[in-house]
């Protein structure tokens, strides 16, 4: 019956992640920027690099990293609820993606591995509404204030 089943199983692998998947880094960047945020990158956000993936269609995981002016820092953190790593954690720590062997690839990709040297990372809860969709985005945004660089980890579906 292993025998028999193992052809269909390849093949469903190769299916799953070549035809119903998606590569965010692939992408512009400044698109899938303004599809997860709801709006354009603020003006004085630079260097904008966005990795991660769509799986069946539904579920979407994104990284992003960029670096910021002061004005684009104001305006990017405005109205939006900071959070403790603790209220991270409860909120958010159960939520990966469907393959960690792209996460690992995705984060590595744009240099995500700095989040964990900043000294003390502000923490911001983001996300957003699809106009007349159901699909909705939340993560969280970590901004390094003194070297003036943010990332963003948001999940959707």
């Amino acid at each position: 019956m292993t025998i028999l089943l193992a052809p269909v199983l390849a093949f469903w692998r190769l299916w799953e992640h070549k035809k119903w998947t998606a590569d965010f880094g692939t992408r512009p960047p400044e698109a899938t920027y303004q599809w997860v945020m709801a709006e354009p990158p603020p003006e004085g956000l630079t260097g904008l690099r966005v990795t991660g993936r769509c799986y069946l269609g539904m579920k979407n995981w994104v990284w992003m990293r960029f670096e910021l002016t002061e004005e684009a820092l104001q305006t990017l953190v405005a109205d939006r609820e900071r959070l403790t790593p603790a209220e991270v954690r409860k909120r958010f720590g159960g939520y990966g993606s469907a393959d960690r062997h792209f996460d690992t690839q995705d984060m590595r990709e744009i240099g995500w591995h700095d989040v964990t040297a900043i000294e003390k990372p502000e923490l911001y809860q983001v996300g957003s509404e699809a106009d007349g969709s159901p699909f909705i985005w939340f993560g969280v945004l970590t901004l390094d204030r003194r070297n003036r660089r943010g990332f963003i980890r948001a999940w959707g579906d």
